[in-house]
């Protein structure tokens, strides 16, 4: 049976300098090497499975990789992740834990929310998950396949989720989640069903959501708004500007990120977030009236604005 090693650090905001990383490794991985963007950059030969790594100055797309070798230096498991590109609020790994009798979740969320709920199965089957975020595996057939899905509900109300599978034979467990792809339409009316037209190298594969998102409209604004409401008032007195309609079409929502940083701190990562308004629904108010409009506690006015940095993120 193959190994398993999974990242403990999942690093879902912007990386740059130095920075550690914890993983996971079972008992039949022997060595670990860490390649970052196709480069060696550290090898672990024994627990703690723990190291700093320098991510260099530039902030740029790179792939983390954890490749995990046996005691005869065979490959048996590996892992990666992507710095540096959009990724959820928050995510978490299955830990398969005392040769795969039991699961555990662990989890990252930019702002340390703690999950609220969880929710594991095993092949369709409802697992108990205790307090500790672990469930017990019953015996397994390593024969066949099994999924393991699980789902976990933050106590902001996030909610993520993630699949893996326990492949038999000398197959490696891996992790699954859905592909978006973008598609344009070119006829007016929609098929009933979108299964059978996507297909991979021949294949037919499924189709388990289709959405049609709006466009989201971005707005880095000051969270004062006195300056804005002078400015309305003027435009108030004069009638070319009360004639125009300062507003997005239905179809599109729009949102405030205001330039001022928090730190949101745990053991092993810090986190600096600009915080938003919530979405606002394309067609209702107009533009004027979001910016003047207060959202949450006032900020003085002599706390730092970091405007670049809220429009690079």
């Amino acid at each position: 049976m193959s190994g398993q090693i999974v990242f403990l650090s999942l690093f879902l905001g912007l990386v740059s300098g130095k920075g550690l990383i914890d993983l996971h490794v079972d008992d039949a991985i022997k060595s670990v090497r860490v390649v970052v963007d196709g480069r060696e950059v550290t090898r672990l030969t024994q627990p703690p499975w723990h190291a700093e790594l320098d991510f260099g100055k530039e902030i740029v797309p790179r792939e983390l990789m954890a490749i995990g070798y046996d005691a005869g230096g065979n490959e048996v498991a590996r892992t990666s992740q992507v710095l540096n590109l959009p990724r959820p609020t928050a995510e978490f790994e299955i830990v398969l834990e005392r040769n795969h009798t039991a699961a555990s979740l662990r989890w990252r969320h930019l702002t340390n929310a703690r999950p609220k709920s969880a929710i594991l199965t095993l092949d369709g089957t409802l697992l108990h998950v205790d307090e500790g975020f672990r469930a017990h595996l019953p015996r397994l057939d390593f024969n066949v396949p099994h999924v393991i899905a699980a789902q976990l509900r933050f106590s902001d109300g996030f909610v993520a989720r993630r699949e893996l599978v326990i492949a038999g034979g000398v197959s490696d467990s891996i992790g699954t989640q859905l592909t978006p792809i973008a598609v344009r339409v070119t006829t007016p009316k929609l098929p009933a069903t979108f299964e059978g037209c996507f297909t991979v190298n021949g294949a037919a594969v499924r189709t388990a959501a289709v959405e049609k998102p709006g466009a989201l409209v971005i707005i880095i604004h000051d969270p004062d708004t006195h300056a804005t409401r002078s400015v309305a008032r003027l435009w108030a007195l004069d009638p070319s500007v009360r004639t125009l309609s300062f507003g997005f079409g239905a179809d599109t929502a729009e949102e405030i990120i205001f330039p001022i940083a928090k730190r949101f701190v745990d053991v092993s990562q810090t986190a600096v977030l600009f915080e938003h308004s919530p979405e606002i629904g394309g067609g209702g108010r107009g533009v004027i009236s979001m910016l003047t409009t207060d959202y949450g506690e006032s900020v003085s006015p002599s706390q730092p604005r970091q405007f670049a940095d809220a429009v690079a993120v």
